[in-house]
């Protein structure tokens, strides 16, 4: 349970780093920095299961990886990061506003962090997998 508190934690950092970096700078910096992350976590994923040790993203990747996830290395922060730029590229092209993009982050990283924190802690009947109380914590 501690491993998903703390994995979580990392998307609720990412996604607090994405949100005062549009609202203190714009959103084609937060879209670069994405960028610029997803191809490092790919970069560091592919080292990883090369067997290549690579200095405290290795370590992340064996502290907060799921045992299921282990055939690709780095995978939840390569897919975060990748809804993170989708949803900063459609925020660009057809709202033009930081506000929304802000607003879908929030619900991006702390809906995602309460709907797995609660479903296991509480979570009781299942869904497709997925418990109802993580599903309305999530809402």
């Amino acid at each position: 349970m501690k491993k998903e508190i703390l994995r979580q934690l990392s998307h609720v950092a990412a996604g607090c780093l994405f949100i005062l970096i549009i609202h203190y700078f714009n959103l084609f910096l937060a879209l670069a920095t994405s960028f610029a992350m997803l191809v490092g976590w790919l970069f560091v994923g592919f080292a990883h299961k090369q067997g290549l040790n690579v200095p405290f993203f290795s370590w992340l990747i064996k502290t907060l990886q799921r045992k299921h996830e282990i055939e690709y290395p780095g995978r939840a922060h390569i897919l975060f990061l990748a809804s993170v730029a989708l949803l900063l590229i459609l925020t660009i092209l057809f709202f033009h506003d930081g506000r929304i993009a802000i607003g879908a982050l929030i619900v991006l990283s702390f809906g995602d962090a309460a709907s797995t924190i609660f479903g296991k802690i509480f979570g009781r009947g299942e869904l497709a997998g997925r418990s109802f109380v993580g599903s309305f914590a999530g809402i």
